[in-house]
């Protein structure tokens, strides 16, 4: 006997196991809804250098046109690096702490093979090129003394150039069986000569996605296409409004034609038109005009309702999904008009944990380069050796995330005053010595002690002088005699007056 076949509601026949979808309707499709075109495959089949690159291209352009995405990039450099993440020594030698310290200070100077970064306007370069392109390289190399160095290499020049994915290239890195980096292919600055050079001498910088990435995605891979369409129609939106704009009144006829000689809107005088005609009216002459029209003939002022309410929130929804995918809530990144108190410090939280993302992604690549000079200059005699001298702690130069500056800066004075925080970590934060800034600081005041023996004067008066401008603090009048006033003066508040007995009463 035959199977009967089981069906469902449009005829179509059903497995032994069950719908397709196995009960999970997000499984399923529908006629209602459009087909998603993704993918269930391994990062470098789904993320190809086409694909890569069409991505980096339009982001580029968003960069540079769109003040939205332009201002994310800044915000989350300016909050996540600021004028440096500090690498500060942490051996337990504080001597050889404080020496290496300034020989770096000395290197992040001239450590660019081209001169033109510091290494912390490096930081800031970095971490917008893999905000906007994805992926980042530095490559450190030595200079003809020894010297540490590092050269700034942009995504696009990177590529398999010239090599074929045989040998185990994957759009301009070469990965061994487990996907790790063995090389990285490179087109030299100004012509078409390519060169490879090993993992161990490169800093790839990109925030991680997914495990088996081999190059870094761009932030805005979602907003992209929300991005062009906010163009797409501000473009169309604004040659409305000025197509509007051009338009103050309007006149309507019966047979909606125009019924006007044309020779006389360009000066021109018909035959049949008599002098009386052109006279001007007197009405004319003095005051405003008044307009005669025709039988039949309408006049009304032309109002714009352009843009409309739903343009602006449709432009709204659209800005809210490419900053909250950046991480950056829209009413920090675009519009906090509408922030209340506890909205203000639930969106700088979210802020917070961004930029704290993007500053320890930061300081994973500038790493490399710490132990790689410090290294470097230990071996040619710069920096006695230490066994400890990879060991070292980072300090952002980035002030937290606040809505009040002067409050926070007054909360580090105290927090220094009740040994909450440390002179170390106080200093290093503005890029500065703790023991230097100290001994400056004991040097100053002893300085002040010996003006004031000399002068015989108390070292209050010299910080009183130095904090008025230099000129003397305007003493008080001094107070009268009468008992009864100064007492007066030197209690704490004043007392009601109580009645006094007369002495000769008895």
């Amino acid at each position: 006997m035959k199977t009967p076949v089981i069906t469902d509601s449009r005829g179509n026949p059903l497995t032994r196991s069950g719908y397709a979808h196995g009960g999970y309707l997000a499984a399923g499709h529908s006629r209602s809804r459009s087909y998603l075109p993704g993918m269930v495959t391994d990062s470098k089949r789904e993320y190809t250098s086409y694909v890569r690159t069409e991505m980096t291209r339009k982001a580029r352009f968003m960069d540079k046109n769109v003040g939205l995405v332009r201002g994310m990039k800044k915000t989350l450099i300016d909050e996540a690096i600021g004028p440096g993440i500090y690498p500060l020594p942490a051996t337990s030698d504080e001597r050889w702490n404080e020496f290496v310290w300034g020989k770096l200070q000395e290197i992040s100077k001239i450590a660019d093979v081209s001169g033109r970064t510091t290494l912390w306007e490096a930081q800031r370069v970095r971490t917008g090129n893999k905000f906007v392109d994805g992926d980042y390289f530095t490559m450190h190399v030595l200079s003809a003394n020894g010297w540490p160095q590092y050269q700034l290499i942009r995504s696009h020049n990177c590529g398999s150039f010239d090599v074929s994915e045989d040998g185990g290239w994957i759009d301009g890195v070469q990965v061994d069986s487990v996907t790790r980096p063995k090389a990285y292919r490179f087109r030299l600055s100004g012509d078409e000569r390519y060169q490879t050079v090993k993992a161990a001498s490169v800093v790839h910088s990109y925030m991680l996605d997914e495990g088996d990435e081999i190059r870094g995605k761009t932030a805005l891979t979602h907003a992209i296409d929300n991005l062009n369409d906010i163009l797409d129609t501000l473009i169309l939106e604004l040659g409305g409004v000025k197509e509007n704009s051009r338009i103050a009144r309007v006149i309507e006829t019966e047979s909606g034609e125009d019924e006007e000689d044309p020779s006389a809107r360009f000066g021109g005088v018909a035959a049949d038109v008599t002098e009386e005609a052109l006279a001007l009216k007197l009405e004319q002459v003095f005051g405003a005009e008044i307009q005669r029209l025709k039988k039949g003939e309408k006049m009304y002022s032309h109002d714009s309702n352009r843009p409309s309410p739903t343009f602006v929130g449709f432009i709204d929804w659209l800005g809210k999904s490419v900053t909250n995918g950046c991480g950056l809530p829209y009413e920090y990144a675009w519009n906090p008009n509408e922030l209340k108190g506890p909205g203000v410090r639930f969106v700088l939280g979210k802020v917070k944990l961004a930029v704290e993302e993007w500053r320890r992604n930061e300081i994973q690549d500038t790493y490399p380069f710490y132990t790689f000079a410090v290294s470097a200059l230990m071996d040619i005699g710069e920096i006695p050796y230490h066994p400890e001298w990879y060991k070292v702690e980072w300090i952002g130069g980035a002030p937290d995330i606040t809505i009040d500056k002067g409050r926070d800066s007054m909360q580090d004075r105290e927090n220094i005053k009740a040994a909450l925080d440390s002179f170390k970590r106080y200093f290093a934060r503005q890029g500065l010595w703790w023991k230097t800034e100290l001994r400056q600081k004991a040097s100053e005041a002893g300085y002040i002690d010996q003006l004031a023996k000399e002068f015989g004067i108390t070292t209050d008066r010299i910080h009183l002088l130095l904090a008025n401008g230099g000129q003397p603090p305007a003493e008080a009048e001094p107070a009268p005699d009468d008992d009864d006033e100064s007492d007066e003066k030197t209690k704490p508040a004043p007392r009601k007056p109580s009645a006094r007995r007369d002495p000769r009463a008895r």
